[in-house]
């Protein structure tokens, strides 16, 4: 054999190896080609299910959102509106305003003292508003107006108050006689920062 004939032999193998790899390819892609109809019919059909539950969990977080009272719809908020429902829960009363604290009372060394922080509906020939310094012999019929207040709502709901007292003797005075009326927002002993 010549070397002439030895580079045709060569020539042939390295062709008909050439030929069976497109073969092979060729049959392979036509298998696929033949697959994409069923894949693309399925993965539209995965897209669909896939939209149906993302619509669904939307819906449950919209909601979500209107059942806690949330500004928006990330976590953080849907978060923070839920710790707030919490809170009021824990209350046992409602709220009867978004501003709720409605007096600081102050209890010092005996003397006792209310400020009204808001204006409050009265029924009488008495105005209770916003600023008004109480007297001692006012404190008693403001209560009783709060009082009166609360059995005309319907659910009963409760003020805040805060409190400002010097000693452990006004401390356990003023709470026993304010958390009748009111939840306590602020305690703070006189003098204290």
């Amino acid at each position: 054999m010549t070397l002439a004939e030895i580079f045709l032999l060569l020539m042939l193998v390295v062709w008909w190896a050439a030929g069976i790899d497109a073969e092979a390819k060729a049959k392979a892609a036509s298998v696929e080609d033949a697959d994409l109809p069923r894949l693309v019919k399925s993965l539209k059909e995965r897209l669909h299910e896939l939209e149906v539950e993302n619509d669904e969990l939307h819906r449950r977080v919209e909601h979500l959102r209107e059942i806690l009272g949330a500004r928006g719809k990330s976590e953080s908020e849907l978060t923070e509106a839920f710790r707030d429902r919490v809170a009021e829960a824990k209350r046992g009363h409602p709220r009867c305003r978004n501003e709720n604290v409605l007096v600081e009372a102050s209890v010092i060394n005996g003397t006792e003292s209310v400020r009204l922080l808001q204006d409050v509906a009265s029924t009488g020939p008495t105005k209770w508003t916003s600023g008004r310094e109480l007297t001692r012999d006012e404190i008693g019929s403001f209560l009783a107006a709060v009082r009166l207040f609360y059995g005309s709502r319907s659910p009963e709901c409760r003020f805040d108050y805060r409190l400002v007292f010097g000693s452990d003797s006004d401390y356990r005075y003023a709470r026993q006689r304010y958390e009748q009326y009111f939840y306590a927002a602020q305690l703070r002993q006189a003098g204290a920062r």
